[in-house]
This record gives structure tokens, sequence and C-alpha cells, in this order.
């Protein structure tokens, strides 16, 4: 009986864990390379908060202002179809 509560103790957390763990992976495999407008997202990180949190690289052709920012933050917001906080750096790429 001690045996049994003492794995119960432990698989529990480990339970929680790999469900977080599962989940930032979905939210990445989401993103990762999605194209919003001209701008793609890139090296996309999660972490499952509340609200979510993504770390990302937004590559785009041109300079980007906060009103453009905002839509991708909706964007992705709508795609996840939850709250999130964004922290991105923004890389211009021109060809």
């Amino acid at each position: 009986m001690i045996a049994f509560i003492g794995v119960a103790l432990v698989s529990i957390p480990l339970v929680f864990s790999f469900l977080r763990l599962s989940q930032e992976a979905k939210i990445m495999q989401q993103l990762e390379g999605k194209e919003i407008g001209q701008v793609v997202l890139r090296e996309v990180y999660a972490r499952a908060l509340e609200p979510t949190e993504i770390s990302l690289k937004i590559v785009t052709p041109e300079t980007l202002n906060s009103e453009k920012l905002d839509k991708i933050k909706s964007s992705i917001e709508s795609q996840l179809q939850q709250k999130v906080v964004m922290e991105a750096q923004v890389v211009i790429r021109r060809e």
C-alpha cells in the first residue's frame, strides 16, 4: 500500500508536466512557419501559462509598427483561440 501511494505521488506531477509540455508543443506546431500577410513566424516557443506566453521571430520585408504587431498578435490569438502574451524579434528580410 505504501508503495502504491509513493508511485501515485510521483506519477501525478509527471502527468501534469507531460500535459503542459504536450500543449506547448501543439502551440509551437500550429504557429511555426505560419504566414500572416507578408510576415512569416519562425522559431516559435510557447509556455503554457495563463495567459500563454509566445516567444518568436517575425520575418518581414519591411519594418512593423505597433498596429501591425497588434494585428499579428490578434491573428495568433484567433488561431489558438486564447489570449497570449507575445514576445517577438523582428527580422527584416530583403530579397
